[in-house]
């Protein structure tokens, strides 16, 4: 070993030199009790940190797996309102055909006055068959001893009246109603458009 303050050489395993007295700091590396220091132990974060290291590098596969956070696509987006619009579209058509025969009801003066009131008249006609089918309430606001005769007009597709039917109630007390659902032959030859209330008479 060789001193680094005067340059004399020294012995192994000595602490200060023989020759100007200055501590040995050096190590002779082939001292048997001296651990070198690449191989001394590591802080306890260090070997944490070399063990977490190589377990990853040994198991790939252990890495936390992310969610797959992709948001549809606008197209997937798109398909899905068509679909939700044809559906409504089907239930309304389905609605208008329950309750809704599209020919209109024209109560003129007659929907209500001091002696009847006329609701909730709804027209149907087949076709097919040429018949066509009246429903509806007719209200006495005073007392009817016979009853009340309700004539209308039956006008076709091209605003022409081809015939005129009546709808007639039982006698009635003051403020009685009469529910009637009449069938009438209309042989019209094309569609029904409306019925027009022409007159009512009480008895």
């Amino acid at each position: 070993m060789i001193c680094k303050k005067c340059g004399k050489e020294i012995q192994d395993g000595v602490a200060f030199c023989s020759s100007c007295g200055a501590k040995v700091d050096e190590v002779p590396v082939n001292n048997p009790n001296v651990v070198p220091a690449s191989e001394q132990p590591k802080e306890n974060g260090q070997i944490a940190s070399q063990n977490f290291k190589s377990n990853q590098a040994a198991n790939p596969a252990d890495k936390t797996k992310v969610k797959n956070t992709t948001k549809p696509s606008a197209k997937k987006i798109f398909v899905a309102l068509l679909g939700g619009i044809g559906a409504i579209s089907i239930l309304l058509s389905i609605i208008i055909l329950i309750f809704d025969s599209g020919i209109e009801v024209d109560y003129g003066d007659f929907k209500s006055n001091e002696q009847v009131s006329l609701s909730g008249f709804t027209v149907d006609y087949n076709e097919d068959i040429s018949y066509l089918t009246v429903k509806g309430e007719i209200t006495a606001k005073v007392d009817c001893k016979v009853g009340i005769s309700v004539d209308f007009d039956v006008y076709n597709e091209y605003d022409r009246a081809i015939t005129t039917c009546r709808i007639v109630t039982d006698a009635l007390k003051k403020d009685e109603k009469y529910t009637f659902n009449d069938t009438y032959q209309v042989d019209s030859g094309s569609k029904i458009s409306k019925i027009v209330i022409k007159d009512v008479v009480l008895f």
